[in-house]
């Protein structure tokens, strides 16, 4: 799972990287990638999978509104929340669909209240393929794989991603 921070506030950054952490380490998922950044045009710029999404409203250079609607126009399954003291945008935020908003300064139990959502409703859902290979859980969405091939016990998975080459996956099973 791929969780992307973007706050130009660093210990805003921090603060959230540790409760994700002790909140999925709680849960036993161990492929957790989380990376941060302190503006809008770097995470866009990021080409990899994104699960979710953590938005400052206001950062300098492009608004946090603003990279959530690129964001949203590049992929519309990416789980958007926007944390923020700044609740005057609300009317632009909605039209990117987010998932939710937490107030700066962010507390760690109405956070873990919607990672628990996030996790129950979106990243344990049927639309996806999800195995285990190297003690590393994969999951991947089901509109992005393209075909599964057998050779024996060994299983493949072509998919593709928005602006990336073809991926392939390989692990044991039938």
């Amino acid at each position: 799972m791929r969780i992307l921070i973007c706050d130009d506030d660093l210990s805003i950054t921090q603060s959230l990287s540790q409760i994700i952490k002790t909140y999925f380490n709680k849960k036993k998922v161990n492929n957790l990638d989380i990376v941060t950044f302190n503006d809008g045009d770097s995470l866009l710029s990021d080409k990899s999978q994104k699960d979710i999404v953590f938005l400052d409203v206001e950062m300098l250079g492009i608004s946090g509104i603003e990279t959530a609607r690129i964001l949203r126009e590049r992929d519309s399954r990416v789980i958007l929340i926007f944390v923020s003291c700044h609740n005057q945008y609300c009317k632009e935020m909605i039209e990117v669909q987010p998932y939710a908003f937490i107030d700066k300064p962010v507390s760690e139990e109405k956070l873990e209240k919607i990672l628990k959502r996030v996790f129950e409703t979106h990243l344990n859902s049927d639309d996806s393929y999800c195995f285990s290979y190297n003690k590393r859980q994969y999951n991947i969405p089901l509109n992005q794989i393209r075909f599964f091939q057998s050779d024996k016990r060994i299983v493949q998975i072509n998919a593709v991603q928005l602006d990336m080459p073809e991926l392939e996956y390989l692990f044991y099973g039938k």
